[in-house]
């Protein structure tokens, strides 16, 4: 099957959240990025960007969610029905759970699965991971999840859905997909918690 034509990323206003999850999320899954900030104890998200199978991506600052936006994305991050892909888990629910989201249902992690494929690499950003296995560049960021421009967060998670779409079958090829999430995974939920 022919994935849908990817749409640009589109930025959401306050209110619009709760909607567009409703329109775009189901049981196929979602990528969810994030531009955020870190130090040990303490941490924010500021934006986010998803990019749905269906093709939608958006963007948006978190400074801007309604309440209902907000208890609608917390309903969402905590829903195992509806799968999200991430790079770097366990730094993805270290700084979620920083800002009171708990996140599950993450059924992939691009930087974990171009480990378990490729172990000797030096780098394992999404800019890296895009320019070799997609044969492009994302639009520039200093670091994965670190200070992203909010335009960039809907390209950036598109990104990521599309190394997960690549690097599934390799991962099965591998016969590393029971390792990644039967392993990998939780594993990096535990070092999530320790590192809190």
């Amino acid at each position: 099957a022919t994935p849908p034509a990817a749409a640009a990323g589109r930025p959401l206003g306050p209110g619009e959240l709760a909607g567009w999850l409703a329109d775009h999320t189901g049981a196929a899954p979602t990528a969810l990025v994030a531009a955020h900030a870190w130090a040990r104890g303490t941490g924010r998200v500021d934006g986010l960007g998803l990019a749905a199978a269906d093709g939608a991506a958006a963007e948006l600052e978190t400074a801007e969610l309604t309440e209902p936006d907000e208890r609608a994305l917390a309903a969402w991050l905590g829903d195992p029905g509806h799968p999200k892909i991430v790079h770097d888990a366990k730094g993805t629910l270290r700084v979620f759970a920083e800002h009171g989201w708990a996140i599950d249902g993450i059924g992939g992690d691009t930087e974990l699965a171009a480990y378990l494929l490729r172990p000797g690499l030096a780098v394992y950003s999404i800019d890296q991971l895009s320019a070799q296995y997609l044969s492009r560049r994302t639009p520039d960021g200093p670091a994965d999840g670190a200070e992203i421009p909010g335009a960039a967060l809907a390209d950036r998670a598109r990104t990521v859905l599309d190394l997960a779409t690549a690097f599934d079958p390799r991962v099965r090829r591998a016969g590393a997909a029971d390792l990644l999430r039967g392993v990998e995974l939780p594993l990096a939920a535990v070092l999530a918690r320790m590192e809190r």
